[in-house]
């Protein structure tokens, strides 16, 4: 009107409002961003969906708590002692551990190919899962001592300690040798820890090699 250029309307692809996926590695469908900005938004939701750590958290803290208050021992008359609680521990660890790796998943898919800005969450995610699984080996320890061979200590921060060293090391499947599992649910306990790095691994590997 006032004899300036006119600026064309900006035209967008037709999958501007829609989800376009691209095939990954292992066949199933990654996030490709149809829009500026639109990866590091799902990333910044999907790493903020921290409502999947509250069972982690809650387990954490109550089993700590619960092996500092109670001074419970295993009798060796009845091996059905503390039968409830064991098997109240693993479907426990099972809904714990479902519910990080479903964590990670989503924050590996929403990353796209920006693997790197994953990073810090990720890493807080398997902390809390190495700190939870310390907790609850200490746990069935305080339930029945005989439970995992090996020298934990006495005094309960060097036990703490010592499981938080069995729980990385386990997790890394170094198993130095030195702490095992002996009781069946000890060594359930230990298999749920490996099948998630397993999940880890198995992940990590198939998104760095599609991206």
């Amino acid at each position: 009107m006032f004899g300036g250029p006119r600026q064309s309307p900006q035209v967008y692809p037709s999958n501007y409002e829609r989800n376009f996926f691209e095939s990954s590695f292992s066949g199933n469908e990654r996030n490709t961003p149809t829009f500026p900005g639109e990866s590091t938004l799902a990333l910044t939701l999907a790493a903020s969906n921290t409502a999947l750590f509250i069972p982690a958290g809650v387990g954490t803290g109550a089993f700590f708590i619960l092996t500092q208050l109670f001074r419970i021992q295993f009798s060796e008359n009845n091996i059905n002692d503390h039968l409830v609680t064991k098997v109240g521990s693993i479907i426990y660890t099972g809904i714990v551990t479902g519910a990080i790796a479903v964590y990670i998943y989503n924050l590996l898919i929403s990353s796209g190919k920006n693997l790197l800005a994953a990073f810090v969450p990720f890493t807080v995610a398997l902390w809390v899962m190495l700190l939870y699984y310390a907790s609850v080996y200490n746990w069935i320890y305080r339930l029945d001592p005989s439970s995992f061979s090996g020298e934990f200590g006495e005094r309960p921060l060097d036990q703490i300690i010592s499981f938080i060293y069995f729980s990385i090391t386990t997790f890394s499947t170094a198993g130095m040798g030195n702490l095992a599992p002996i009781t069946k649910t000890a060594r359930i306990l230990v298999a749920q820890q490996i099948l998630f790095f397993v999940f880890i691994f198995t992940m990590g590997m198939v998104f760095f090699v599609s991206g």
